[in-house]
């Protein structure tokens, strides 16, 4: 019988001493061998770090366990690939410290992955949503469920469909493209497009972790009412700005790399420029006061840069936002009162 390969087991925290002892466990309860846990902490302010200290010089069980605290704060995106370059496995498993996995993770998304064949190069899972008292609220995704399996797909999606928490992929993701963009809030889905333009991107149907919702969440920025004020909002902006910044970067090193075909290249490469350009423009948007929103849609459409149309839905959502911002700031002051 084959021996099995090393597999690293990565925990990233950021101020998650309340969740923390919950999702150490969850890792060194991962039935799969040999793997490497690393625990790893972006230089958190509160006992995260301390937690996952305790519990590693508590631990004698079969795993290889690896400890990194950041000297300062780094980020998602720098976080997450300096952690994927201390990882020695082939493939690394990617928990938050908010969240609880299973034990039996590792050893189905490896067993998925074989089934896949090696041209899978991201392979991620259902899971039960639970709230901030671990309360389970339901699955993550609903069934039957189609993410973007195509490049073409992820080169005209912002979100890719990959629920980070789920998440295995390959080294290769990073020895061919190098660090994450930094500044970008969405790791799952850049990750999940190199694997794409690597190779395959696959669904494992079981529910694999227990994801905790809680108010600090990123995902639900945009639906959370606390979006809305606006330092925040533009925070997300400036992330969602970033995340497109490096599928440019990434798919401009694959084409240089022979990876994808130069005409379709060329193609995905104004897909993304057009879709950055407005993007930005809806950061500018956010960050300028009415006048100047209705000058620079202005300049846009004269200069060709975007439509009409386009610019109008742009300014009609600023000025949505710039609403509920008010909206919410009043009730922020009530709630202070």
């Amino acid at each position: 019988m084959a021996e099995y390969p090393l597999i690293s087991f990565l925990v990233f925290g950021y101020n998650q001493e309340s969740y923390v002892r919950e999702a150490v466990a969850g890792a060194f309860a991962q039935t799969y061998c040999p793997l490497e846990i690393i625990l790893s902490d972006d230089c958190s302010p509160d006992r995260t770090f301390e937690i996952m200290r305790e519990m590693a010089a508590a631990y004698h069980g079969p795993h290889q366990v690896v400890l990194n605290r950041n000297p300062a704060n780094l980020g998602i995106s720098s976080h997450v690939s300096k952690v994927c370059q201390l990882a020695r496995g082939g493939l690394l498993v990617a928990s938050a410290a908010d969240d609880v996995s299973l034990p039996e993770r590792t050893s189905t998304l490896y067993e998925a992955w074989l089934g896949f064949g090696e041209s899978a190069h991201s392979v991620f899972s259902n899971a039960v949503v639970m709230d901030g008292d671990g309360k389970a609220l339901g699955d993550w995704y609903p069934t039957p469920w189609a993410i973007n399996k195509t490049l073409k797909d992820a080169v005209a999606s912002n979100d890719i469909g990959v629920l980070g928490c789920s998440h295995m992929f390959s080294r290769q993701t990073f020895e061919v493209f190098g660090p994450l963009h930094p500044g970008s809030l969405q790791e799952d889905s850049a990750i999940a497009f190199r694997s794409l333009i690597l190779g395959k991107l696959e669904y494992v149907p079981a529910a694999l972790v227990r994801y905790r919702r809680h108010g600090l969440n990123l995902w639900q920025t945009r639906k959370d009412p606390t979006f809305h004020d606006s330092q925040r909002r533009r925070k997300w902006l400036q992330g969602e700005v970033a995340t497109i910044e490096a599928k440019l970067a990434d798919l401009s090193k694959a084409m240089e790399l022979g990876l994808v075909k130069a005409a379709d290249g060329a193609a995905f490469l104004e897909l993304i420029r057009r879709s950055l350009e407005e993007k930005r423009l809806e950061l500018v948007f956010d960050e300028v006061g009415v006048v100047e929103r209705l000058r620079t849609g202005t300049r846009a459409v004269r200069r060709k840069q975007h439509s009409p149309a386009k610019v109008l839905g742009i300014f009609v959502d600023s000025f949505h936002n710039h609403l509920l911002s008010k909206w919410w700031r009043s009730v922020a002051k009530r709630m202070r009162a």
